[in-house]
């Protein structure tokens, strides 16, 4: 059987399992969204974190963490709104702080609806998509190489700082031409 053949399968069994409406809460909702992640993506080594409305993952250094925020204009019975993150902390804590450290982080700014069958459903997939397109590839290559992908990621952030120093560079100048002109 093929991976997307199998992938519609749980699916199905799954949407045979939903059976919130109005009443439901927003972390039922989310925990059985987080369970239903599990079983689509098995093979990730993901596991559910009730407390923290996570899929979590522990390797010897790090916590990866694919987590949940919830809309905070979700209405009951209207809308049950949730958005993806993805956090990346070291395990052993700073000796100064005691706080852990953390790698990376990146959210994907998309709302997802949960409330509804068909609503869940393509929310369901388009997580399932996009955590296996984008956070599967980097949690692997935390895995085999968690410096090398530190080290990327703050040279994009230096990159976009810079991206951001040049534009504001740009709007003076052209505010300080507006300005001879008038």
């Amino acid at each position: 059987m093929n991976n997307n053949t199998s992938q519609n399968t749980s699916v199905d069994s799954i949407l045979e399992q939903y059976a919130f409406n109005e009443q439901s809460s927003t972390t039922e909702l989310i925990e059985f969204t987080l369970k239903s992640l599990q079983d689509l993506l098995p093979h990730t080594g993901l596991k559910v974190v009730k407390s923290r409305k996570a899929l979590e993952m522990k390797t010897k250094e790090l916590l990866i963490s694919i987590y949940m925020q919830a809309n905070r204009h979700n209405t009951a019975g209207t809308s049950i709104e949730v958005m993806l993150h993805c956090k990346v902390t070291h395990i052993k804590h700073k000796s100064y702080t005691g706080l852990p450290e953390s790698y990376y982080e990146h959210s994907e700014i998309k709302w997802y609806e949960l409330l509804g069958k068909e609503a869940f459903k393509d929310s369901l997939l388009s997580m399932t998509d996009y955590i296996t397109q984008h956070e599967i590839p980097l949690i692997e290559q935390l895995i085999t190489d968690p410096q090398g992908v530190i080290g990327a990621n703050e040279e994009n952030e230096e990159s976009e700082h810079e991206k951001y120093k040049e534009h504001e560079e740009y709007k003076n100048h052209v505010k300080r031409k507006d300005k001879i002109f008038l």
